[in-house]
């Protein structure tokens, strides 16, 4: 009982000892850790220290501020708290212990390499859950941008995890990186055998995404993936990486590294914007590579035409995450661009080419074949043991357009090659060329050595040779463009040279000078194309030529030496200048006997040389000229250096004239025994003089024509008052039928200002009629420089021209207007002799391109033309326009109207209503044709022709002759025809001997010309057919079109006839006799039919045209029928004798016709037969001549001499070996014929008005399918 108590006093002893030492030694073991944490410690490497520590119970310590420091780094923490029984909340909440910091600065130096790396995952465990979060945590490492760690929270994942987010900031005032600010979110999970992480970071729509897993005891081993997005890459990567870059948007990066395996792979692609000559562009790249090698690919599409691409592999030793030996490296590229373009000035330059291989061997050897889109090949050579230095050679193509481009075409050649070394900074390039042509200059072939400085100094032309017609040319030369230590030559300089045909020097210092020498230069043999015209003439050309266009001043000294045909020309010029005048102080020309010489001294107008492209007559303030039996036609020759030899004007030039400022003009010049050879047959310009005395000068000519008496005339010219300020000028033109009248001055000798008159009236010749400009007259201005044309102006009041033309005889009024090269008249009234008028307003440019405009209307135009033919319309309206060069157009509108057209024995008229008319003529070089659009109503329209019955005949029988060939004739230039005819109303009337019919219908023609198509319909109204006294009736006309070409339209055609049943006299009844046309027009059926008792039937002989003109003469069936025999009979023995005389002759005679027993034999009284016996030959066609023979006898005519007879040749031209189109020559083969005739006739079978019995012709006869023309 006792060990009772004193046990449980014990225990509470004990328990109070606890109750009071716990939280005693608690608080002193707090306070023991205080001052431990704020005491400076040295711990390992670390020297730490605390302040502001508080311990509450030993479950949370906070500390003010605290510093940790090591040889490499240094660590300030500022409000910093643990809570480390944070977990005991008795299960409302996870339990964790918590880590809370304010602010922490870390300092951070590189710290050496020592052992070896840390290749494994430490053993890290969280038993108890644990958070850790700072507001800011500062790093600062050495020589490396400072990043601010912001809003940080760390939490365990479990034993073995860590989940982590932060936003993380960069601002980098001394570093190329732009400032970075980014969230980041961080997992982490080492559980087993590995090691797995995700890394994301994201910012204004840009994300990054690192995902790895690793091996937990060898870290190097295992696998990375990289995700990126990016809307630009400005924001991420230095400036100065894309400085020079294009604008980069919608990167996107896909990529994957295997380090156990050792292979990476990448996939990227971005859109460019434009750059340089690259057009804005989407790019795909794929990048594969392992241990031992790998492979590229690189393509990038532009948004218009561009399209780049590279691909290739390479391989080398094995090797991993080491520096490369570059020396044992292989590979193999392809690279191709097309629609790449460079912009050079105004010139777009074709940059496209192929690079089909380029190779690498080890050793740093590559060689690479480069071809271009227009076939050049170049191959390449590169070593690096010499990296600074390339070769190339290969051959150029005369077709590289961006050289074509870049020259105008002014160079081309037929092959090249080229061979060189690229080298540091400078281009050695020696190129062959052969059959080259370069801005005049023609070789044969061309070597040339030359260097291009590509950083400073220039383009240096070592030496070449030219090769041209058997001769070579040695050159040199160099361009300057920065000029090195030492130089002190010209920047331009050029020397050709040959060892007898001399030398030429061209030497400039831009700006200051240019000098030329010539030294026993035959310039005619030199390689410059312009020059060759001067060959025949050896000329040989001495002298010194310099200009300062600084300064302005200069002086030449040239001579020359011309030979031809056994003549020599020499001469010689020496003249200096400055800015303000010019001085020629000898100018000399000699041949033989003959010479000129003179000087003068030019006013420049303080511009130079460049001033004589100002000059004006006032610019010369001296000269002086004397000719002494100078041939004209010798200088001009020189001049004009023609290969033909002629010269526009031939004559002897005489005497002495000068001019000066202060004293005017004195002596007299004279060209005698003038020769003009354009105008030979035309006009004779006889002898010109030129007469000066003081301020007057005097011009004389005249001409004499007797073919056109118009130009006969005498032209006087005055220039007075030269030294006033407003010289005279008038001109006049006295002697011939036009009187012309020139009076005005010369405002500072910039403008010509006058009035100029006309008048007289003169005969045009053929039916050109008369011209009167009786009342012509206006005020015109000239400028004497720049351009005349747009300078000049003309302004007439009254104009009037009369005048008979092959239209009409007209009269034109109106006002004339010339100003800046358009003359225009807005009043323009045109008359003809039949009282019709057109008013309209006229704009032509006069200066090239010529073009013309004209607007017109009318109520009423009647125009006669000469051969006939009357137009009247009213209410005309129409314009025309038409430049030089382009297509000629005129678009007309007629209301109503009406023409006629008289035909060789014919009458046509009609009227129309709404006429429309547009023609459209193409230049005479152009691949278009002309076109032709009518459309129009005609009415009333009325053709008239009187035939007789042989024309009727030959007219019916081409039917059948006419199977083959074409319809038209060739026309030297098709043209495409719209043609719209339709014809209204019932007047409409065709009446011939053999048709008299109204009709209507429509037509319509398309396409080109011969190969139109046509639709429509003509119908007959009423009508009949047939010669007088053997009329049918017409039941039925049409012929139609539909779609077709003119001779594929078809015919339907009926007539009848009613006839007494026999001839007796006292016969009333009648029966009717039919006959029908009808099929294709180029192959018409013809039949016939009659119900008078016996049927003659129906027939499709080729006789049955005649048979039908001649049937019922006597009004009787009996008749009919005893026709019918008698035209069997004809064509009966036609046949036989035809064979029968053909197989006689052995084919000479091709064919016999025989006639005029039909005419006989069907009764009735044969007095009154017109028809004689006749017989017709005609032989085989040989060497394309034929002929033919016809004999005829009247048996029962009471004539002197019955007997009529022909005889013809007839020969077939070939024209259709002129024609190269096939088509055409079978329309023109066998159908154009020239044919001779004589003819003996009876007295009364003379045409009226007729005298001769013996009758000759000879002609030209086109046999068309279904008619005869001509």
């Amino acid at each position: 009982m006792v060990l009772f108590h004193r046990m449980f006093r014990m225990v509470w002893i004990g328990l109070a000892l606890i109750l009071i030492g716990t939280p005693v030694a608690v608080f002193l073991l707090a306070k023991a850790a205080e001052h431990v944490l704020a005491t400076e410690r040295q711990v390992g490497e670390w020297k730490l220290q605390f302040h502001g520590v508080h311990i509450s119970l030993l479950l949370a310590v906070e500390v003010d501020s605290g510093n940790a420091e090591s040889p490499y780094e240094k660590v300030f923490l500022s409000k910093a708290s643990v809570h480390l029984l944070g977990w005991v909340h008795f299960g409302s909440r996870p339990a964790e212990i918590h880590v809370v910091l304010d602010s922490a600065n870390v300092r951070v130096v590189p710290r050496p390499k020592t052992g070896k790396p840390v290749t494994e995952f430490p053993a890290l465990r969280f038993p108890l859950p644990v958070s850790v979060e700072w507001r800011i945590l500062n790093v600062v490492p050495e020589s490396l941008p400072a990043i601010s760690v912001e809003r940080a929270r760390w939490s365990s994942s479990g034993p073995w995890g860590l989940n982590g987010r932060f936003h993380v900031r960069g601002v980098f005032a001394d570093s190329a990186l732009p400032p970075l600010e980014a969230d980041l979110t961080l997992a982490v999970r080492w559980y087993g055998k590995s090691v797995h992480y995700r890394l994301q970071a994201s910012h204004a729509g840009d994300s990054v995404e690192v995902v790895g897993e690793h091996e937990n005891k060898f870290l190097p081993h295992g696998q990375d993936s990289l995700y990126v997005a990016l809307g630009s890459p400005r924001r991420w990567l230095p400036a100065k990486w894309l400085r020079n870059a294009p604008e980069i948007t919608g990167v996107k990066v896909g990529g994957k590294i295997d380090w156990k395996r050792e292979k990476f792979s990448l996939a990227f692609t971005a859109h460019t914007d434009s750059f340089h000559i690259l057009e804005s562009a989407l790019w795909h790249l794929k990048l594969v590579c392992d241990s031992i090698g790998g492979e590229v690919r690189l393509s990038g599409q532009g948004s218009l035409r561009q399209q780049l691409h590279l691909e290739g592999q390479w391989r080398h030793p094995p090797e991993w995450l080491v520096k490369p030996d570059w020396k044992k490296y292989g590979a193999l590229l392809a690279m191709r661009t097309k629609g790449v373009y460079w912009r050079v000035g105004t010139h777009e330059l074709p940059i496209e080419f192929e690079i089909p291989s380029l190779r690498l061997e080890q050793g740093l050897i590559a060689e690479a074949n480069v071809v271009s889109s227009d076939s050049s090949r170049v191959e390449l050579r590169w070593n690096g043991e010499h990296a600074k230095r390339l070769e190339f050679s290969g051959d150029v193509s005369p077709g590289e357009r961006w050289a074509v481009i870049w020259t105008d075409t002014n160079v081309a050649f037929h092959s090249g090659k080229i061979e060189g070394v690229w080298e540091k900074n400078n281009v050695h390039v020696v190129s062959r060329l052969r059959n080259t042509r370069a801005y005049g200059a023609v070789a044969d072939s061309v070597e040339l050595v030359q260097d291009i400085n590509i950083d400073s100094a220039g383009y240096f032309l070592r030496s070449s040779r030219i090769y041209h017609d058997g001769q070579v040319f040695q050159g040199s030369g160099h361009v300057i463009w920065a000029r090195y230590p030492g130089f002190k030559g010209p920047k331009l300089a050029f020397d050709l040279s040959h060892a007898e045909f001399g030398r030429v020097r061209f030497r400039m210092q831009v700006p200051d000078s240019i000098e030329v020498d010539a030294e026993n230069l035959q310039a005619g043999y030199f390689p410059y194309r312009p020059l060759h015209r001067l060959s025949r003439f050896h000329p040989e050309v001495d002298g010194h030529f310099a200009w300062n266009p600084v300064s302005g001043g200069g002086a030449s000294d040239l001579s020359a030496v011309f030979a031809y045909e056994g003549k020599s020309l020499k001469g010689r010029a020496e003249f200096s200048w400055d800015r303000e005048r010019m001085k020629i102080f000898n100018g000399e020309l000699h041949s033989g006997a003959a010479s000129l010489s003179g000087g003068a001294e030019i006013s420049l107008e303080g511009r130079s040389l460049a001033g004589l492209s100002h000059l004006h007559p006032g610019s010369v303030k001296s000269w002086r000229l004397h000719a002494d039996e100078l041939q004209i036609g010798e200088v001009l020759e020189l001049a004009k250096a023609s290969a033909d030899g002629h010269v526009p004007v031939n004559g002897t030039l005489n005497g002495n004239i000068q001019y000066d400022a202060s004293n005017g003009w004195l002596g007299n010049l004279k060209a005698r025994d003038l020769q003009v050879p354009a105008l030979e047959g035309i006009l004779q310009v006889s002898d010109v003089s030129l007469n000066g005395r003081g301020d007057s000068l005097l011009i004389s000519a005249s001409s004499t024509s007797t073919k056109h008496p118009l130009l006969a005339d005498t032209l006087d010219a005055v220039l007075l008052g030269l030294g006033t300020e407003r010289p005279r000028l008038t001109i006049g033109a006295r002697s011939g039928p036009l009187t012309v009248d020139f009076a005005g001055a010369f405002e500072n000798w910039t403008m010509l200002r006058g009035n100029l008159k006309a008048a007289g009236r003169a005969k045009l010749g053929g039916e050109a009629g008369f011209l009167d400009a009786v009342n012509l007259q206006g005020d015109l201005s000239m400028p004497l420089s720049g351009n005349i044309w747009e300078g000049t102006a003309f302004s007439s009041r009254t104009l009037s021209l009369l005048y008979i033309s092959a239209l009409d005889t007209q009269r034109v009024d109106g006002g004339l207007t010339l100003e800046r090269g358009v003359l225009t008249s807005r009043n323009l009234r045109i008359r003809n002799s039949q009282g019709g008028s057109l008013t309209g307003e006229l704009r032509a440019r006069l200066e090239a391109p010529v073009s013309v405009n004209f607007q017109f209307e009318g109520d009423e135009l009647r125009l006669a033309l000469p051969q006939g033919q009357k137009i009247h319309g009213r209410g005309v309206t129409g314009h025309l326009d038409w430049t030089a060069g382009t297509t000629f157009n005129l678009n007309a509108r007629v209301a109503s109207g009406t023409f006629q057209m008289p035909v060789s024995g014919s009458q046509m008229q009609s009227g129309f209503d709404g006429l429309i008319f547009a023609m459209s003529i193409p230049p005479a070089d152009a691949v278009e044709v002309p076109k032709l659009l009518l459309r129009t109503r005609a009415r009333d329209f009325f053709f008239q022709r009187r035939v007789g019955f042989k024309e009727v005949v030959g007219y019916l029988n081409v039917f059948k002759r006419s199977k083959g060939g074409g319809g038209s004739a060739h026309r030297s230039k098709p043209w495409e025809l719209d043609v719209d005819v339709e014809a209204i109303g019932s007047n409409n009337r065709v009446d011939t001997d053999v048709l008299r019919l109204n009709f209507l219908g429509d037509l319509h023609i398309k396409g080109v010309y011969p190969y139109t198509l046509f639709n429509g319909k003509v119908s007959g109204l009423r009508g009949e057919i047939g010669l007088s006294g053997q009329v049918y009736d017409l039941r039925d006309f049409e012929v139609k079109w539909d779609n077709a070409t003119l001779d594929e339209g078809t015919i339907y055609a009926e007539g009848e006839k009613k006839v007494l049943v026999d001839c007796q006299p006292n016969t009333r009844s009648t029966c009717p006799i039919y006959i029908k046309l009808n099929g294709e027009l180029r192959e018409m059926n013809f039949s016939y039919d009659t119900d008078c008792g016996k049927t003659v039937g129906t027939t499709s002989q080729p006789v049955s045209p005649t048979v039908v003109i001649s049937w019922a003469k006597q009004g009787c069936a009996t008749s009919v029928q005893g026709d019918v025999k008698a035209a069997l009979i004809d064509a009966t023995v036609s046949q036989f004798s035809s064979q029968g005389i053909k197989a006689v002759s052995g084919g000479f005679i091709q064919s016999t016709q025989v006639s005029g027993l039909g005419a006989h034999v069907g009764g009735g009284d044969s007095s009154s037969t017109y028809e004689p016996y006749s017989v017709e030959v005609q032989t085989k066609e040989k060497y394309r001549v034929s002929l033919k023979g016809r004999a005829g006898y009247y048996p029962e005519r009471k004539l002197a001499n019955p007997w009529e007879g022909k005889l013809g040749i007839e020969y077939r031209p070939p024209l259709e070996e002129l024609v190269s189109d096939s088509a055409s020559r079978e329309k023109i083969k066998d159908r154009w014929t020239v044919e001779a005739s004589v003819e003996t006739r009876p007295p009364d079978h003379l045409d009226v008005e007729e005298e001769r019995q013996v009758r000759q012709q000879v002609g030209l006869r086109y046999h068309y399918r279904f008619w005869n023309w001509w």
